[in-house]
């Protein structure tokens, strides 16, 4: 399966909405945030605002299409050029806290509200993220077949995601360990248990 083509508006006033609804749906959440609000922030009208969306959740899907297919995308891209698979597992880590790092608010939104979309768009997320979590779980497999670890696939690799996924709490870029170092840390502590004994 591959990921979908679909991908948000990045320019124009669109963007705008996006970005003001990224800000006000991880302050107070999608429920408590209405039209109104937004469109206070962006100094306009409410009428005028459908002008350029169909709904709030049509903007909150495009903010968690976006994240889901960051993780998706650039963790297929650190893994296809990492080596082992020790290397393409601590690649995908890196990639996935480096999401989480630079798409913070977003990420906040995504993991908080994905549930209020509507059945066809929560399918579309649920497929997405479950083809990244299989990506995953292959590179353990792989790693089993060819002796460098000896754990349960499915396990480890949810294991591994709500640890990284855990950090969006408390988290700091201006904290001691940059975002790939941090993901090294948290990958090191579940190597040790990964490894072939």
């Amino acid at each position: 399966m591959g990921a979908p083509e679909e991908r948000i508006p990045r320019t124009g006033r669109y963007a705008d909405i996006v970005h003001e609804c990224t800000l006000l749906f991880s302050e107070i959440g999608y429920e408590r945030a209405s039209v109104r609000m937004l469109a206070d922030r962006l100094g306009m009208k409410s009428g005028s605002l459908y002008s350029h969306m169909s709904s709030k959740e049509e903007v909150l899907y495009w903010i968690i299409l976006d994240v889901a297919q960051d993780f998706f995308d650039s963790g297929h891209r650190a893994v296809e050029a990492a080596g082992s698979a020790e290397d393409q597992v601590r690649a995908l880590c890196r990639s996935h806290m480096r999401v989480i790092s630079q798409k913070k608010l977003k990420v906040r939104v995504y993991f908080d509200e994905w549930r209020r979309l509507d059945q066809p768009h929560q399918d579309k997320i649920i497929a997405l993220r479950d083809e990244y979590e299989r990506l995953l779980r292959s590179l353990i497999s792989h790693g089993n077949t060819n002796g460098e670890f000896r754990c349960e696939p499915h396990l480890t690799a949810r294991l591994i995601l709500s640890a990284l996924n855990s950090t969006l709490e408390w988290y700091s870029a201006e904290g001691p360990l940059t975002a790939e170092e941090l993901a090294d840390s948290i990958i090191d502590l579940f190597f040790a248990g990964m490894r072939q004994r």
